[in-house]
């Protein structure tokens, strides 16, 4: 991402869908997702560079979101080009009040 000149620019994004078992037992926190988005802008392959002990699938909901992502492509010299890029999904659940 560094040697870039345009780092990529997020274009759409789509939030998680938080998963019910997850969301029933409160478990929440943040999961780094690490996002690789080709010359069209596109999300092309994921992986956790930062997630949280047995998540209960929050992992795996946060990557599936970020893979229907879309984006300016990063550019280097004019021309398009493919880029790893960290993006933070916090996932929280709603509190009752009362």
């Amino acid at each position: 991402l560094a040697s870039v000149a345009e780092p990529p620019t997020t274009l759409k994004t789509v939030d998680p869908v938080y998963p019910p078992f997850a969301q029933r037992l409160g478990v929440e926190g943040s999961i780094t997702v690490n996002a690789l988005i080709d010359e069209k802008g596109n999300v092309i392959d994921t992986g956790i560079l930062k997630g949280i002990q047995d998540d209960k699938g929050l992992g795996k909901a946060a990557e599936t979101a970020v893979k229907k992502w879309k984006f300016r492509p990063a550019k280097k010299g004019g021309v398009g080009v493919k880029v790893w890029k960290p993006f933070v999904i916090v996932f929280k659940t709603a509190k009752k009040i009362g």
